[in-house]
């Protein structure tokens, strides 16, 4: 015999359907995040603030690939 063959259990389910249709029509928009939002949220690519630090023999080595991609 299979879990749903209760006539019972069968409206429940039925019930919990179209109680979550109806819910869902008056549940809370998504919202959606500004860009001030990201800009927060956002990890500083500044290494010191994350407390690694460099060179200057690195620093020289990777400056030109640094401000090429900007």
């Amino acid at each position: 015999m299979t879990g749903n063959s209760n006539p019972d259990s069968r409206k429940s389910t039925l019930a919990g359907f179209w109680a979550g249709r109806v819910l869902g029509w008056f549940g809370k928009k998504r919202l959606h995040p500004t860009a001030k939002d990201v800009q927060n949220l956002d990890f500083s690519p500044n290494t010191q603030k994350i407390g690694v630090r460099f060179t200057e023999s690195l620093r020289d080595f990777f400056r030109f690939r640094w401000l090429r991609g900007r």
